[in-house]
């Protein structure tokens, strides 16, 4: 499971013009998904796990004019 956090601010920036502020965590405790990792034992990479499913860590910041 994926735990995400959004923090939003809007500002009014005078007259009809306002603005937005963004902030975005997405897989917050970077909890890592593994995937394809070899189950026999005659297998030369048993026991390694070699790949990873989904995405680590993404951070992203964004603002947002409107008038």
């Amino acid at each position: 499971k994926n735990l995400d956090v959004v923090l939003n601010k809007s500002f009014r920036t005078g007259g009809p013009t306002r603005a937005d502020l963004r902030f975005e965590l997405l897989n917050v405790t970077n909890t890592p998904k593994f995937r394809d990792y070899p189950r026999f034992l005659d297998q030369a990479t048993f026991g390694q796990i070699t790949r990873q499913s989904g995405f680590s860590r993404i951070t992203q910041i964004s603002m947002r004019f409107s008038f």
